[in-house]
């Protein structure tokens, strides 16, 4: 019992202060927003740290690759995994929709009234599909790489220069060291700003449930429990297989083990980019190849978002049933399948994204 509570103290007190803030923001409502300094400061430090992370470790990470047969290897795992688990997501999301369909018992007008029409010009500015893809890869200015709103972009260009460093060998050691040495400064600092977590997060989730719990409770409640209830059985049943096919028994173990830090940051920031320390460092923990995790994690938070497909599905099985529609037409599942798909590349790993 010893071990285990030394094993999931931290753990154990990140969530339970995030839980705590919760129960917090419920009871206070809008004057728990007094918090949302307190909880700001975490998520800007979190924010402040990503990009500078992202770079260093990614471009670190290709560059100890031992062989460029090795990095795409890594790759082509990556597309099929990416490609695979999204899918199943997708394919949990549409069948678990349909079974509790989230807008049973929904007042149409009720919530006609809290919808907000969609901006048409930023819709349009946005262009095609292929003028997407190309924004979302590069920019037109080095400048804009320093944003964590283009982090794709920039696992883009750490990649490129990771590749060079490890095709150069010995000619590029010298960058190839400082790269190294950057990432462990990095994520030293990553560790000094996580111990804020307990309270950052607390205070965090405190305001956003202050100021969103009466609109959930006004109108969206069977959404947001359809989308918690069906997140929540995939993360039990599709995370625990995943895991077991990694590493058996012992793979289960680590993941849980190592699981509540990432859980929580996620829970209250509802944002990849903020839940990138927090994946890194477990992933080191639980034993994962460091050329691996530090090439995988970021590029995942960007390409591969189950939590904004699951999201999506929900958001459209409501829509479908206020307007009358047959979610379960085939023509309309194909149609929701090739969107997530694109919705797990493009939309952006931020709150609200």
């Amino acid at each position: 019992m010893k071990d285990f509570l030394k094993t999931y103290k931290s753990s154990f007190v990140l969530l339970g202060c995030t839980i705590i803030g919760a129960i917090v923001g419920l009871i206070l409502g809008p004057k728990a927003t007094v918090l949302k300094p307190f909880g700001d400061l975490f998520i800007n430090l979190i924010m402040m740290i990503v990009v500078p992370l992202v770079f260093f470790s990614v471009a670190s990470g290709v560059a100890n690759v031992n062989s460029m047969q090795r990095f795409g290897k890594i790759m082509k795992n990556v597309i099929i995994v990416f490609t695979l688990t999204t899918l199943v997501m997708a394919v949990v999301g549409i069948i678990g929709t349909i079974i509790f369909n989230p807008s049973k018992g929904i007042d149409i007008h009720s919530v006609k009234e809290i919808m907000v029409a969609p901006d048409q010009e930023k819709l349009a500015s946005k262009g095609n599909l292929l003028t997407q893809i190309v924004n979302s890869v590069t920019v037109s200015d080095f400048s804009e790489l320093f944003s964590s709103g283009n982090l794709l972009q920039l696992v883009v260009f750490a990649v490129l220069i990771g590749s060079s460093i490890a095709v150069l060998g010995e000619k590029a050691k010298t960058i190839k060291n400082i790269l190294n040495e950057g990432t462990n400064v990095i994520l030293n600092v990553v560790g000094i700003i996580m111990k804020l977590g307990p309270i950052g997060l607390g205070c965090y989730t405190a305001s956003i449930i202050g100021e969103l719990g009466q609109e959930i409770i006004a109108g969206y409640i069977r959404v947001f429990l359809t989308y918690c209830v069906l997140a929540a059985i995939y993360f039990a049943v599709c995370y625990t297989l995943y895991a077991y096919l990694s590493g058996g028994k012992k793979g289960v173990k680590k993941f849980y083990e190592n699981s509540i830090s990432p859980i929580a940051t996620a829970l209250a920031t509802s944002s990849s980019s903020a839940c990138i320390p927090s994946n890194l460092e477990a992933s080191k923990k639980i034993g994962v190849p460091d050329d691996i995790a530090e090439t995988v994690i970021p590029l995942g938070i960007n390409i591969h978002k189950d939590g904004s497909v699951l999201s999506v599905i929900v958001k459209v099985a409501f829509l479908t049933g206020i307007l009358g529609g047959n979610m379960a037409d085939p023509s309309n599942i194909l149609n929701l399948l090739v969107t997530v798909l694109v919705v797990g590349v493009f939309m952006a790993p931020v709150a609200g994204g």
